[in-house]
């Protein structure tokens, strides 16, 4: 027979009832369920003793904080391949999925590692203008189209809940434009 023990705990507003069971091979004790009535934890209890009975093991309970934090490399993966697969139906053409992976390759080294609900709309902003000044306003333009890309992905996989790219827009490409004209 299978150690499941309910335990009461009491609370601002009645009582919670946790229920916790006993691993069978190594004897260590696993959070398994909490409920806010007691008819409900009993009726849970009597379910995992069986299943612990048969020999098998519940599933092991998701951590939503591990899930929220993905890091801004993991989405962009998730990206290339999207990419990828686009080019291979032909919606991308070689040169368009080479240019996003260039674009993409300074991003990845900047905040690849790091979590994506950390990363601000100013940090953004701030590297806009870095890469701006330093480089030219086109290449700031086109990281922030591959910014906004993962961004949306990230929002598309329940990642993060909002993206701190909306409401940046790009940067006035003007001095990139030709001021005189070839004569015949």
């Amino acid at each position: 027979m299978a150690t499941v023990t309910i335990t009461t705990r009491p609370r601002k507003k009645g009582k919670s009832y946790v229920i916790q069971y006993l691993e069978p091979e190594s004897g260590k004790k696993h959070h398994h369920a909490t409920f806010r009535r007691k008819s409900l934890a009993m009726q849970e209890a009597d379910k995992l003793r069986s299943l612990l009975d048969e020999g098998k093991l519940p599933k092991p309970r998701k951590n939503k904080k591990n899930e929220l934090a993905q890091t801004f490399g993991s989405i962009a993966n998730k990206c290339v391949y999207e990419w990828q697969r686009r080019h291979k139906e032909g919606d991308l053409s070689i040169a368009t999925l080479k240019g996003y992976l260039s674009f993409l390759k300074p991003l990845l080294k900047k905040w690849g590692k790091t979590v994506l609900g950390t990363i601000s709309k100013e940090d953004l902003l701030d590297y806009r203008a870095e890469v701006a000044a330093n480089r030219s306003m086109a290449l700031a333009n086109r990281q922030m189209f591959i910014l906004k890309q993962v961004f949306a992905k990230a929002v598309e996989c329940k990642a993060i809940k909002k993206a701190p790219t909306t409401g940046i827009k790009y940067l006035s490409e003007k001095g990139h434009e030709r001021k005189q004209f070839m004569q015949p």
